[in-house]
């Protein structure tokens, strides 16, 4: 949700496993949506939560590796060491790290994320709900990207324009979302500072634990948080509050 003239964005990130009525395919975790396709996503979203959709922007893992090798590296800090074998995240010794594009999507990709925890001399999983705990790394990591992303803008005009370059041709986008709209958007937002979290808001649309569905875990939408998210989402007046 971007509002270019307040200075003000908003991200905000759907778990995978939330469970919802998919048109045409009945109660399935959103994940099946995407699936899919991206215009059935983009339904689902639109019928479930009565948000609406102007622009549909994918980002694959190969365009996140671009994206991150073409501004240089980002850095993350590791309390302790960290692994996880189905996405090849290995840090094995604590401390601040600065991602390739490889490693990045390591990181960003992890949901079996365990720490090494010397207490115990022992390995433990990290997240109580492994695709909540990824979208708080996902949503911090983003956060930084951006802010390197936005330095280098700024510093270096040029640069800017061969980094959009760069990954746009990786891009899928939606046939009435053009080159030069990416680029007003970032002129837009040139002197939004993403770092500034009131003008950067980024949050998940409130979840809860229930009832699994045909054997599987899912999560179901929190309420009342999870109206005054979506309203959020629909309000353009760049005075919204966002709900937790």
């Amino acid at each position: 949700h971007t509002e270019p003239n307040a200075g003000r964005s908003l991200l905000v990130s759907v778990p995978r496993d939330l469970w919802v009525n998919i048109p045409g395919q009945g109660m399935a975790k959103i994940n099946a949506a995407f699936n899919i396709g991206p215009q059935l996503l983009v339904n689902t979203i639109q019928a479930d939560f009565g948000v609406s959709i102007n622009h549909y922007v994918e980002v694959n893992f190969d365009t996140f590796r671009h994206l991150v090798d073409a501004i240089g590296t980002v850095p993350v800090f590791f309390p302790a060491p960290t692994r996880d074998s189905f996405s090849d995240l290995n840090i094995p010794l604590p401390g601040c790290y600065h991602l390739n594009g490889p490693q990045a999507l390591s990181y960003v990709r992890s949901r079996d994320t365990q720490v090494f925890d010397t207490s115990t001399g022992k390995w433990k999983i990290l997240d109580a709900i492994p695709d909540i705990g990824r979208i708080a790394r996902q949503q911090a990591f983003v956060r930084e990207l951006s802010g390197i992303a936005m330095d280098t803008a700024l510093n270096n005009p040029l640069k800017a324009n061969s980094l959009v370059d760069h990954v746009t041709g990786d891009l899928t986008l939606d046939n009435g979302f053009s080159r030069s709209d990416l680029f007003s958007i970032v002129d837009a937002f040139r002197s939004v500072n993403p770092a500034d979290p009131s003008k950067v808001q980024s949050t998940t649309l409130p979840w809860q634990t229930g009832p699994t569905q045909q054997g599987q875990d899912v999560l179901y939408l929190r309420q009342p948080a999870a109206t005054q998210v979506l309203a959020a989402l629909n309000d353009f007046s760049g005075t919204a509050p966002v709900g937790s």
